[in-house]
């Protein structure tokens, strides 16, 4: 799901394959979620990475939503919430496995994330990529690698 969001961000100019990379990358997220939910157990892990993904959820609304189109508003809206389970399940994975890849890779991801936001509806400048196009490879790297069972 995320080569196919990649593949449709790289045509982010046009709205409709933006839109199309970000359903990619939520399905991608929602498989994830799955794979967490499936090697994970309860502990205070889940806790503190629920306390995180809130924080940094309620960080990023606040920064975007302001300069976000209203086409735009419900799908990131939606799009901000997966990813903050995903994060807040990296815990939960955590405590079932002890792969440190869980909770780096989740929360790269979310960070690599705002630089695409950044990109697109705040302000375009290379930055946004020389920062984020490496937190996202790094992201996969770490949850690819702590994900193998």
């Amino acid at each position: 799901f995320s080569l196919t969001g990649d593949i449709f961000l790289i045509k982010s100019a046009e709205k409709n394959f933006f839109k199309i990379g970000i359903v990619s990358f939520a399905m991608a997220h929602i498989a994830f979620i799955l794979a967490f939910v499936s090697i994970g157990a309860l502990g205070i892990s889940f806790y503190v990475t629920t306390l995180l993904a809130l924080c940094l959820m309620l960080i990023s609304y606040k920064w975007l939503i302001p300069g976000l189109h209203s086409e735009f508003k419900a799908m990131v809206i939606v799009y901000m919430i997966i990813i903050g389970i995903m994060c807040s399940l990296s815990g939960y994975a955590w405590e079932g496995s002890y792969r440190n890849g869980v909770l780096i890779g989740a929360f790269v991801f979310a960070i690599s994330d705002l630089y695409v936001a950044r990109e697109k509806f705040i302000k375009s400048e290379f930055k946004n990529k020389i920062i984020g196009l490496p937190l996202y490879y790094l992201a996969q790297i770490f949850l690819a690698l702590s994900l193998d069972w």
